[in-house]
C-alpha cells in the first residue's frame, strides 16, 4: 500500500488502542500494585489488545467492503469507470485519429486481497475493440494515483483471425480526473478523462434499469457502450 495512510476507522482504532493501553495499566496497577507480576500482566494484556486491533485492521478490510472504504485509501479507485479518450499519439508524438479505440468501460475490484482491473475498449460505432486486465499488483500513491501493468487482446472485429496481444502500463489520477495508457511495443500513448459510471450516469444514458455491477456482464455492457457511442455522435463528447 505504497504511500497510503490510515484514515477513518483505522485512525480511530489506533487511537482507541492507546487509550485502552493506559486503562489497562491503571487498572492492573490498582489491582495488583506496582509489582513485577502486575507489570507483566499489564504488558501481556496491552500487547494482546494491540495485536487484536492491528489484526482487525488487516482482516476486516479484506472481508468487508464498508470497512475497506473507511480504512483503505486505495478503495476510492474501486467501482465502474469510463475512459473517455481525448488524445492518441504515435511513437513520434504525432496525433493519431483512432476512432476504433474511442472510449472504454473498466472496473476495479478487490479480489484475493489485492486490487484488479478489467476493461473493454470501444470505437465510435459502439463495437468492442479490445479487452484487457491488470497483471501483478497495482502501485498506489498518496496523491490518488494508481499505476498498473496490463495485458490485453485486440477484439478482432477488423480481422477476426488476428488477435494480437497488447501489453503496457496505465496510470490513473483521480485528483485530476485524467489517465494515460502507454502501449509497450506498439508505440502508442492514449490519454483520457476518467468518469465514474454510477446510477446517475446510467440514468442519463437511458440505461437506468441497469446497475453499475451489471456492466460486468457482456450484454448490459454492450448496451451501455452503444448508448455512449450514440451520445458521442450527438454531443461529440461523452
Amino acid at each position: 500500500m505504497s504511500g497510503d495512510k490510515p484514515r477513518g476507522i483505522g485512525i480511530a482504532l489506533r487511537a482507541f488502542s492507546t487509550f485502552i493501553a493506559v486503562v489497562i495499566a491503571v487498572a492492573v496497577s490498582a489491582s495488583l500494585g506496582d509489582t513485577a507480576n502486575g507489570k507483566l500482566v499489564a504488558a501481556a494484556l496491552i500487547a494482546f489488545t494491540i495485536a487484536v486491533i492491528e489484526w482487525s485492521l488487516i482482516w476486516l478490510p479484506d472481508h468487508s467492503a464498508y470497512v475497506r472504504q473507511k480504512v483503505d485509501p486505495r478503495a476510492q479507485h474501486g467501482g465502474m469507470w469510463l475512459q473517455d479518450v481525448t488524445e492518441t499519439l504515435d511513437a513520434s508524438g504525432n496525433q493519431v485519429d483512432d476512432s476504433a479505440n474511442r472510449f472504454a468501460i473498466y472496473w476495479i475490484d478487490f479480489v484475493g486481497g489485492d486490487y484488479r482491473v478489467v476493461g473493454f475498449a470501444y470505437g465510435t460505432d459502439g463495437r468492442r475493440w479490445a479487452s484487457w486486465e491488470s497483471v501483478d499488483s497495482p502501485t498506489f500513491r498518496a496523491d490518488k494515483k494508481m499505476i498498473y501493468r496490463f495485458k490485453g487482446t485486440i477484439a478482432g472485429e477488423v480481422d477476426p483471425g488476428a488477435r494480437p496481444e497488447r501489453r503496457g502500463v496505465t496510470e490513473l489520477d483521480l485528483e485530476s480526473g485524467r489517465g494515460q495508457v502507454d502501449h509497450v511495443g506498439v508505440g502508442r500513448i492514449i490519454r483520457f478523462d476518467i468518469r465514474q459510471i454510477d446510477q446517475a450516469f446510467l440514468d442519463g444514458h437511458d440505461c437506468g434499469d441497469l446497475s453499475p455491477e451489471d456492466l460486468k456482464r457482456h450484454e448490459p455492457r454492450h448496451r451501455v457502450a452503444e448508448a455512449i457511442a450514440l451520445r458521442l455522435h450527438a454531443d461529440q463528447h461523452v
